[in-house]
């Protein structure tokens, strides 16, 4: 004992915490391996999700190439070859259109969403037309229902079926009056002008009347004629298109007009059932409700056929051209459009705009087409 007491002490000195150490470095552990399995969960969520997109774009890439193809590739024809620019960016329209219908959300897409409207009017030559109101007949009236009108050099005849009555405007819609009545014309059919001069076919025959409303019969009835799908003035003379195949003619004399005449050629007997409206700009101008237009020229058929209409022409209901105009335009109602063809049947344009399916008839004056509906008269811009 002597000995041990004689040793030096040696301290002992207990680490508070130690047991604590370990807990934390436990956890950190598991903290890391928490983390690191959110890692390649997120790794394989993110890798599933981006191969679904990637087998999602491949469902659909095919197409939305053929769709940026054909537009490019119509931007080339649109000089070199009208027709076929305009079936290649209709074509472009539909896939688009196609996509975005099924929900498909692409930058791409999108893009040549916007290049498809901008180059609309310069491949399709679709022109939005702003139908703006010229004219309320209503304010004449209280019982206006239109159904035709008739120009020459700056003034129209409209013809009002519910008043039985000639309306007669100027083409900016300012200067406008009522003549006749159903005492002077009986049941109006056609309307036609010429230096004003206003004919209405009706079942007293043609009757003419003058600005002040002074009417007397100009031409009688016909027993031969047969179903009048139209009637139109040209040079003075008056033309009547039969659907029994005929087109008369009366011309102008000194006191009146000509005995009715046969004004297509001998042996020409073209089927005319379907006509439903006349145009006349020395050639004669003829509309069927199947959309085709026909040409006859000194009374022989003149080679005339309409290409490259993308859309078609749905329910032809009126037509119009004059000596004047390099065009001719076609209304189809149903679709909401008025169609501009050359008169060598190359398609131009096409207006669409409200208004244009409630149309009855409509004339081109003053670089605009006047549209007349039941009660109002309409004016949409030529481009």
């Amino acid at each position: 004992r002597k000995v041990v007491s004689k040793l030096p002490e040696k301290n002992v000195y207990v680490e508070h915490g130690k047991e604590d150490m370990g807990g934390r470095r436990k956890k950190t552990m598991i903290s890391i391996g928490v983390v690191l399995i959110m890692l390649l969960a997120a790794s394989i969520f993110f890798g599933f999700r981006q191969k679904n997109l990637l087998n999602f774009r491949a469902s659909y890439e095919v197409r939305l190439v053929e769709a940026e193809t054909a537009y490019s590739d119509s931007l080339l024809q649109k000089d070199a070859n009208p027709t076929q620019a305009r079936e290649l960016f209709a074509k472009s329209q539909g896939l688009v259109s196609s996509l975005v219908s099924e929900g498909i959300k692409d930058k791409r897409i999108s893009e040549l969403s916007v290049k498809l409207e901008q180059n609309k009017v310069a491949i399709l030559g679709k022109v939005e037309g702003n139908a703006v109101v010229l004219r309320d007949l209503s304010i004449l009236r209280s019982d206006i229902t239109t159904s035709q009108v008739a120009l020459h050099k700056g003034t129209l005849g409209i013809l009002d079926l519910g008043g039985k009555r000639v309306i007669v405007s100027s083409t900016d819609g300012k200067e406008t009056t009522v003549i006749g009545g159903p005492e002077k014309l009986g049941t109006p059919q056609h309307v036609a002008v010429y230096a004003d001069r206003y004919f209405v076919l009706s079942d007293r025959g043609i009757v003419e009347l003058d600005r002040k409303g002074v009417a007397k019969v100009a031409v009688q009835s016909d027993s031969e004629w047969g179903e009048i799908a139209g009637m139109a003035a040209f040079s003075g003379n008056l033309y009547l298109v039969d659907k029994a195949g005929q087109v008369w003619r009366y011309q102008a004399i000194e006191n009146g007009f000509s005995a009715k005449q046969k004004w297509l050629g001998q042996g020409v007997e073209p089927d005319l059932s379907k006509t439903v409206d006349i145009a006349i700009d020395s050639s004669v101008w003829l509309l069927s409700s199947s959309g085709k237009v026909s040409k006859f020229t000194r009374g022989s058929p003149d080679s005339f056929s309409i290409s490259g209409v993308s859309d078609g022409i749905v329910s032809p209901s009126a037509l119009y051209t004059d000596e004047n105009l390099d065009n001719i335009y076609i209304l189809d109602k149903l679709g909401g459009k008025v169609v501009e063809v050359s008169k060598k049947g190359e398609y131009r344009k096409q207006y669409v705009a409200e208004g244009l399916k409630e149309a009855k008839d409509f004339v081109v004056a003053g670089g605009k087409i006047l549209v007349l509906t039941e009660t109002k008269l309409l004016e949409i811009e030529l481009k």
